[in-house]
């Protein structure tokens, strides 16, 4: 009885998703109050479930096969899903050194769109970084020495390419938008990267990386635009 009714409302939550736009969903949870609370929310942004390990009682038959239909019917929502629901989100980087204390706009995307870029530069390297996500402006990260350059997108335009060069540290970067503007901070030296999403009609959502007295590394984390965000 247990089984079917998992089963049901996998394929409930499966269909839902096919209805609506929006790509995240959740269901659960099922079970007991008992035991540890966990959460694989950041191992999201290593990619795609690959694998999965079960423990199980060998003497409790019921309770293996309960497990197994429950896996068969979690693999079908999955790949389900999959097929409704083209993957987004990709990843680029990092760019740069391994120095650096470690940052992340992750959670500012929830702001709203990437608006304005803030750079600070001097006759090597890029010294700061700010983005505005939004109406609201991440922490600067970097030094403080050199001069602050800044940018502000119109409405509705996004980046959609990121190139520079490095060497220990950042030493340029170009943000290309949809609208055809070349946004370019630095100088000309060092080694290359250039940086596109995976996947077609995505845009740069948010930035991650290490800074200290300069800006060390940069990954870029590509994602749709946010349709429920009116324009800044």
């Amino acid at each position: 009885m247990w089984t079917f009714m998992l089963l049901g409302l996998l394929c409930a939550s499966a269909s839902a998703s096919a209805i609506q736009a929006r790509s995240s969903s959740y269901s659960g949870e099922y079970g007991s109050g008992r035991g540890e609370p966990f959460s694989h929310a950041a191992l999201q942004l290593q990619g795609p479930i690959t694998a999965i390990r079960v423990r199980v009682d060998s003497f409790n038959i019921a309770g293996l096969t309960m497990w197994t239909f429950m896996l068969l019917g979690l693999l079908c929502a999955s790949a389900s899903a999959s097929a409704i629901q083209a993957r987004s989100s990709s990843y680029n980087g990092e760019y740069g050194s391994g120095g650096g204390e470690r940052f992340s706009h992750s959670g500012l995307q929830l702001e709203g769109p990437i608006t304005a870029i803030r750079v600070r530069v001097n006759s090597l390297y890029i010294v700061g970084l700010q983005v505005r996500y939004g109406k609201v402006w991440s922490d600067y990260v970097g030094g403080k020495l050199g001069d602050l350059e800044e940018i502000f997108l119109h409405p509705g335009e996004s980046v959609i390419q990121v190139s520079g060069k490095y060497k220990y540290y950042l030493r340029k970067l170009v943000f290309v938008t949809d609208k055809g503007r070349y946004l370019s901070f630095g100088k000309d030296t060092g080694t290359s990267f250039n940086a596109v999403p995976l996947h077609p009609n995505t845009v740069l959502r948010f930035i991650s990386g290490r800074a200290g007295l300069f800006v060390n590394a940069i990954g870029l984390h590509w994602d749709n635009y946010p349709s429920n965000y009116p324009s800044y």
